[in-house]
């Protein structure tokens, strides 16, 4: 039940990424979105970049991607090491990012991704009070 929860979370978490799903895939129109600054690498100055309060809220958002990271999609009753459950739930929260950019009319902040890190790692920690083992599957 608690996989099902944390699958549940992490696809809200991506809609919400990357709503209003209005994509586009004509060059100009993602160079458009650079060059007026809603396109931008981590820490780069804009008028639309993510506030401190929104990258603390990125940051606690992102917990429970770290716990999902750690335990679904794995040995029933075991769970990945933290390490190994960061590097996963970060690879997935790139891929949004990454998926992020084509949406045109939503301004991509990758200093986002940066401040969900820590609370990738942060949950990915916690799973260690689930109680589930750790254990490398093959």
């Amino acid at each position: 039940m608690t996989e099902r929860l944390l699958l549940v979370y992490g696809a809200l978490f991506a809609v919400a990424w990357l709503l209003p799903f209005d994509f586009t895939l004509r060059s100009y129109e993602i160079g458009d979105k650079y060059a007026h600054k809603r396109l931008l690498l981590p820490l780069m100055p804009s008028p639309d970049a993510a506030t401190p309060s929104q990258l603390r809220a990125t940051l606690v958002a992102a917990i429970p991607l770290g716990l999902a990271g750690a335990v679904c999609w794995y040995c029933p009753g075991y769970r990945r090491s933290p390490v190994r459950a960061t590097l996963i739930a970060t690879l997935g929260l790139l891929a949004i990012g990454v998926a992020q950019v084509p949406v045109f009319s939503r301004t991509t902040d990758a200093t986002l991704l940066i401040a969900a890190i820590p609370g990738i790692a942060l949950g990915a920690a916690a799973a260690r009070f689930t109680g589930r083992p750790v254990r490398v599957c093959q």
